[in-house]
């Protein structure tokens, strides 16, 4: 096999990396809305790659609507969603990405219903410290009548919940693919939140999911991890059956 071949491969690698890298940091929270990214130079320090990586990198992310590229001044994280101001629109963004999002959730199902049972039978007291941290802060933030960002505040929380639980899985496996497709499904998962009532369902539903771990009942944290991803499906294909005949 030629020296080409294996470097074809290790920019793939590296180009793939820098985007998850990028969009995990921008979903988790590290960059706010508004926020200016580090320089292409910097980014390239940082994640030792070239500046070519960083530039495909960060079109991928202009492409999935998370960051403006302004010429001359750089890179900006942005909020979509904010901008969406009716039920009506947030309804139609979902259709027309209603094929990726249920892939991705079914995906999640099987994936984390994995996890979930793993880190059941790993579980640990800082664990447990972590997951009721997020849970308390997704709390705060539900019941605060502050409501600029506060859909985007309880998507990473979100993201930050399951994460957690993969890497407490101590599959590096699945945790890699949890890490990839739950920051993905983050923007759709602010558009539910937004247009439904299902704050209060997920937020029970994670305490119940804690709970299991807690007890170290692998088989319960993955049905109770399943049955919240369904129905978070059942959500959806809610929304849009209505959004069908509005």
């Amino acid at each position: 096999m030629s020296d080409t071949s294996f470097d074809k491969i290790q920019r793939v690698r590296a180009f793939d990396k820098a985007v998850q890298q990028l969009r995990t940091a921008i979903l988790e929270g590290e960059f706010l809305t508004g926020e200016k990214l580090p320089t292409e130079q910097e980014l390239c320090d940082v994640m030792d790659v070239g500046r070519s990586t960083i530039r495909e990198a960060l079109r991928v992310l202009e492409a999935e609507g998370l960051i403006e590229v302004r010429r001359g001044s750089g890179a900006y994280v942005t909020d979509k969603l904010n901008s969406i101001a009716t039920r009506g629109e947030i309804l139609r963004w979902l259709s027309q990405r209603e094929e990726s999002v249920m892939q991705i959730l079914h995906v999640r199902e099987a994936i984390e219903g994995l996890t979930a049972r793993l880190a059941a039978q790993n579980s640990s007291p800082e664990l447990i410290a972590k997951l009721n941290h997020f849970v308390e802060e997704q709390k705060d933030v539900a019941e605060s009548d502050r409501q600029a960002n506060k859909m985007a505040k309880l998507a990473e929380l979100d993201v930050k919940f399951h994460t957690s639980i993969s890497s407490a899985s101590q599959n590096d496996l699945a945790h890699e693919i949890v890490s990839q497709i739950v920051p993905a499904f983050a923007e759709a998962n602010r558009a539910i939140l937004w247009v439904g009532d299902g704050i209060t369902d997920s937020i029970e539903e994670h305490e119940k999911v804690v709970r299991a771990i807690e007890r170290q009942e692998p088989a319960v944290a993955e049905r109770c991890i399943r049955e919240h991803i369904q129905r978070v499906q059942d959500e959806i294909c809610k929304y849009l059956e209505e959004a069908c005949e509005e």
